[in-house]
C-alpha cells in the first residue's frame, strides 16, 4: 500500500457521493427506524461558516401542535433515499440530533415560475426537482448535481464566508432562480421573524433575515450577486396582515427593489442559451449586510468558479494531509472520510474584518483572535476537541478564547453549554466547556488567558440556577425527584469538577483546587451497593422505586441505561472498580454489556439509541459509551479494548450511504475513529493520557505543525491480527496501557506488534494503567 500523500484526494474526489462523505443512514422508513448520521453532503471549507449543500425535503418540526417525528431524519436537509431536490441551502448543522439553520435556499429553474416546494409525490406542482445518483458528486469543497427536470447542471463551492454556484442553464425563454427566504430546518408556523430584501442594481441583492427556534433570536445577512444582470424579478411577501400599510400605492410585487415580512421569497428571471452559464455569489455574515459585502469582495472578488474551488480544494488538502496513513482500502477511504466530518467545526463566525454578533446581541470585534461558533459541547470534549489540540492548537485556542467572550457576554457569566450563531440553546447536560479548555491547558496549549479561564469555568460550574447545580452542591447528586437525568447530571458534573480542580492545581489556586477534588467524588453518592449501579437519587436519601437498569426511559439517565450509564466515571475508574469488589467484576461489567439481549421496548423513547449503534447492550451510535471499550485497560485485560474497538471499527464504520452507527454529532464519532484507527484514545481529557488500543492502519504520520512528526507503526497488520503483542516508544519497550499527550506532542515513533493471539501478560500490572483520581 502506498502512503497517502499528493494522492490523498484519488480517493476522495473522484469516489461516489455516498462513499465519500457518508451521508445520512437511509433506512425504508415502513420499518419505523430512524436514518442516522445526518450529515450533509454539500461544499464547505474547514471550520467554514457556510455549508452550502442540497436539501431534499422540507419537513417541518411542527404543523403548528406537537413535534413531527419526521423532522428528525432532516436535521442535516439531506436524505440520501429522497429522489428529489428542493433546493440550496448555505447554513447546516454536521451530524446533529435536534436541528435549526438552513438559511437562503435557492433554487434554479426553466418555464412556468413556481414559488412553492410542491410535494416530493408530484415534483411537478412546485419548484423541486427529481435528481439521481447516478449524476451527482460531491468531494471535498465542491459538490454537482443534475436537476433531471429543468435541465439545469448545479455546481457548488465555497470559503469560508461565501458560497458560490454555477449554473448550466438549458436554452429557455423563462429561466429562474428561486431565493424562498421562508424556508428552514426545523421549521413551524413562525419561525422566521423577520426578513428584509433590497435589489441594489440589476445584479446585486442583499438582505437579511431573523429566525427562532433552538437559537431563540438568530440574524443571518447575506449579499447575493449575480453574473448576469437580471431581466427581471420579483420580491414577494406572501404574508397575511390586518394591517394594510401605505406601501400598497406602489406595485410591490414586480420590479420593486425592496420588501419586508415574514413570508419573503424572490425570483430573478433571465433569457439563456443552450449552456449558458450563470454563476451566483452568496455572502453571509452575523453583523450586517455591509459585514456580508465586505466578506464577499474580500474572498470571492472574481467570478472564477474553478479557481474558488481549486482553493477549497487545497485548504481540504492540507488539512487532511496533517495525518498521512497507510491502510488498507476501504480503511483509508473510511479515515478521510471521518476525518473530514472532524473538520466540519465549530465554524468561524467573525466577518473578515474581526467583527462578530455576540451573546449579547451586540456587535463585538474578535481581538486577537477568529470567533467561532457551534460548540456541541456534550459530543465533542470527549474526542472531536482533544483531536483539535493535537491537529489544530492554534485554532482550539480561538475557540477556547471564542468560549471566554461567549461568557463576558453572558447575562448569566457562564461558559457555553452548547451554542451557535450567537445563541445559547442549553442543549443536553454538564458544563463541558471547562473540559476543553482544561485539557488544552494542561496540554501546554497558550493563547488564551488560564486566570481568566479558571474563572469562567468555576463560575458555570457554580451557576445554580442550571440543571441542579444549587441542590448537586449541597446534597453532593442532584436529586431525582427535583431534576430529570439526576443520574447522568451528576456524573457529568463530577468529571467536569475534576477538570476545574487539576486547572486550579496547575495554576497553583489550592483552594478550588481542594473544593472541586471532593466534588470530582460525588458520582460515588449514586452507588447502590444493593443493585451495584450508579443511580439517580432522591433529596431524602432514597433511591426511587421500581428501578430498571435496561431502560433509557425514566430512570434518571439521559439517551442510555444504567448499565452503559454506570461506566461514566473516566476521571476515576479506578474508584468505581474499588466499590465493585475488584478488577474483576469491571472485566465481567464490559463483557457482559456486549453479549446481552435488550428489549425494543428498553429503547423505543429514544430517537438517538437506535439497533443500527448497538452491539448487544454497548450504544456505541451515541456518545456516553464512546469510552467504554477501552476501560478494560484499567482492569489489567487491555487485550480486550483491543479486541473490542477492532469490532466496533468494523461493524460500526464503512464508507458507505449507510456507513454511519449513529449522528455524526458535529464530528464527536468520526473523531472516535480517527484515533482508534491510531491506535490511542482519549478517554479523560484532562489527563494528559490517551488510553492504547489496537490500530487499524499500518503506519500513520501526524503533522504536529511544524515542531515535528509523530509515527504510529503497526507491525504484522491484518484483520486477524488484532492484539497488541508489544508496544515500543521511541524504540524502547512500553508495557503501560497508555501515553502521554507530551510524549505524542514531541514527537517520535509508537510501534506495535499486532499478533493474532492476545498478550496476556503485557499491561497487567498497577502500574500499567492509566489515571484514576483514587490512586
Amino acid at each position: 500500500m502506498q502512503l497517502i500523500y499528493a494522492g490523498l484526494f484519488s480517493l476522495l474526489i473522484f469516489m461516489p457521493a455516498a462513499a465519500v462523505l457518508a451521508p445520512n443512514r437511509y433506512v425504508d422508513p415502513f420499518i419505523g427506524t430512524a436514518e442516522m448520521g445526518h450529515t450533509y453532503p454539500g461544499a464547505t471549507v474547514p471550520f467554514g461558516f457556510v455549508q452550502l449543500s442540497p436539501q431534499t425535503d422540507l419537513v417541518p418540526y411542527s404543523f403548528g401542535e406537537g413535534y413531527n417525528p419526521q423532522a428528525y431524519r432532516y436535521c442535516a436537509g439531506y436524505l440520501y433515499g429522497d429522489s428529489t431536490i428542493v433546493g440550496f441551502a448555505h447554513t447546516h448543522f454536521n451530524g446533529t440530533g435536534h436541528s435549526d439553520l438552513g438559511d437562503l435556499l435557492v433554487m434554479p429553474t426553466v418555464g412556468e415560475l413556481r414559488l412553492e416546494p410542491g410535494r416530493a409525490e408530484d415534483p411537478g406542482e412546485g419548484y423541486r426537482s427529481r435528481f439521481s445518483h447516478r449524476r451527482e458528486m460531491a468531494e471535498p469543497g465542491a459538490y454537482r448535481v443534475a436537476l433531471n427536470d429543468y435541465g439545469i447542471l448545479v455546481e457548488l463551492t465555497a470559503t469560508e464566508r461565501v458560497g458560490v454556484h454555477r449554473y448550466t442553464f438549458p436554452r429557455s425563454e423563462d429561466a429562474h432562480l428561486i431565493l424562498d427566504l421562508t424556508a428552514n430546518i426545523y421549521d413551524y408556523p413562525g419561525k422566521t421573524v423577520w426578513s428584509s430584501v433590497r435589489m441594489e442594481n440589476d445584479s446585486l441583492l442583499t438582505g437579511m433575515r431573523q429566525t427562532t427556534g433552538w437559537a431563540r433570536s438568530r440574524y443571518i445577512f447575506f449579499a447575493l450577486e449575480f453574473s448576469k444582470p437580471v431581466c427581471s424579478y420579483g420580491l414577494l411577501n406572501q404574508e397575511e396582515r390586518a394591517y394594510r400599510d401605505f406601501w400598497r400605492r406602489f406595485d410591490q410585487d414586480n420590479n420593486f427593489p425592496e420588501r419586508a415580512g415574514r413570508r419573503i421569497k424572490c425570483h430573478f428571471d433571465w433569457v439563456t442559451a443552450e449552456g449558458e452559464q450563470i454563476l451566483v455569489k452568496v455572502a453571509i455574515s452575523s453583523v450586517s449586510t455591509e459585514g456580508a459585502l465586505a466578506n464577499l469582495r474580500a474572498e470571492v472578488p472574481e467570478w472564477d468558479f474553478d479557481a474558488v474551488r481549486e482553493v477549497a480544494r487545497e485548504k481540504w488538502g492540507r488539512e487532511l494531509s496533517r495525518i498521512k496513513i497507510e491502510a488498507e482500502p476501504e480503511a483509508l477511504t473510511s479515515f478521510y472520510t471521518f476525518l473530514y466530518h472532524c473538520c466540519l467545526g465549530p465554524v468561524v463566525q467573525s466577518d473578515v474584518d474581526g467583527r462578530y454578533r455576540g451573546l449579547d446581541g451586540n456587535i463585538h470585534r474578535a481581538d486577537g483572535f477568529t470567533n467561532y461558533t457551534v460548540f456541541s459541547l456534550w459530543d465533542t470534549y470527549r474526542a472531536q476537541h482533544p483531536l483539535l489540540t493535537i491537529l489544530q492548537p492554534e485554532r482550539t485556542a480561538d475557540m477556547i478564547n471564542s468560549m471566554l467572550a461567549h461568557r463576558r457576554q453572558s447575562v448569566h457569566g457562564v461558559l457555553p453549554v452548547w451554542s451557535h450563531h450567537a445563541n445559547e440553546n442549553w442543549c443536553m447536560i454538564g458544563y463541558h466547556s471547562v473540559s476543553v479548555i482544561a485539557d488544552a491547558f494542561l496540554k501546554g496549549l497558550g493563547g488564551f488567558d488560564g486566570v481568566e479561564a479558571l474563572e469562567a469555568m468555576v463560575a458555570s460550574a457554580d451557576f445554580d440556577r442550571y440543571d441542579g447545580i444549587g441542590e448537586y452542591r449541597g446534597l453532593g447528586y442532584v436529586p431525582a425527584d427535583r431534576q430529570s437525568n439526576s443520574a447522568s447530571k451528576t456524573l457529568e458534573f463530577a468529571y467536569d469538577d475534576w477538570c476545574i480542580a487539576r486547572m486550579a492545581e496547575s495554576l497553583g489556586r489550592g483552594g478550588i483546587a481542594e473544593r472541586f477534588f471532593r466534588r470530582a467524588a460525588s458520582w460515588r453518592n449514586l452507588f447502590d451497593k444493593e443493585t451495584g449501579f450508579l443511580r439517580a437519587r432522591n433529596a431524602d436519601g432514597s433511591f426511587p422505586a421500581g428501578f430498571d437498569p435496561m431502560s433509557t426511559h425514566g430512570q434518571g439517565y439521559i439517551e442510555g441505561n444504567a448499565w452503559n450509564y454506570s461506566l461514566y466515571v473516566p476521571h476515576d475508574v479506578e474508584g468505581f472498580i474499588e466499590l465493585l469488589g475488584g478488577p474483576d467484576r469491571l472485566v465481567k461489567w464490559i463483557d457482559d454489556l456486549f453479549v446481552m439481549e435488550v428489549e425494543e421496548r428498553s429503547i423505543a423513547h429514544n430517537e438517538d439509541i437506535t439497533r443500527a449503534g448497538m452491539i448487544g447492550n454497548y450504544v456505541h451510535g451515541n456518545e456516553p459509551s464512546h469510552h467504554v471499550s477501552y476501560l478494560y485497560a484499567f482492569a489489567g485485560e487491555p487485550w480486550k479494548t483491543q479486541a473490542r474497538v477492532r469490532q466496533i471499527m468494523k461493524e460500526m464504520y464503512r464508507p458507505v450511504p449507510d456507513g454511519l452507527c449513529g449522528n455524526d454529532d458535529c464530528g464527536q464519532m468520526s473523531a472516535w475513529y480517527v484515533f482508534s484507527a491510531l491506535g490511542f484514545y482519549p478517554v479523560a481529557p484532562g489527563s494528559n493520557q490517551y488510553v492504547l488500543g489496537s490500530p487499524l492502519v499500518r503506519r500513520a504520520e501526524i503533522d504536529l505543525e511544524g515542531k515535528g512528526k509523530f509515527l504510529v507503526v503497526a507491525e504484522n497488520q491484518g484483520p486477524d491480527n488484532v492484539y497488541v503483542e508489544e508496544v515500543r516508544l521511541n524504540g524502547k519497550l512500553l508495557d503501560r496501557c497508555y501515553i502521554t499527550h507530551e510524549e505524542v506532542a514531541g514527537g517520535g515513533e509508537l510501534r506495535f506488534k499486532m499478533s493474532a493471539r492476545e498478550n496476556r501478560e503485557r499491561g497487567r500490572g498497577k502500574g500499567a494503567r492509566p489515571y484514576s483520581l483514587s490512586r
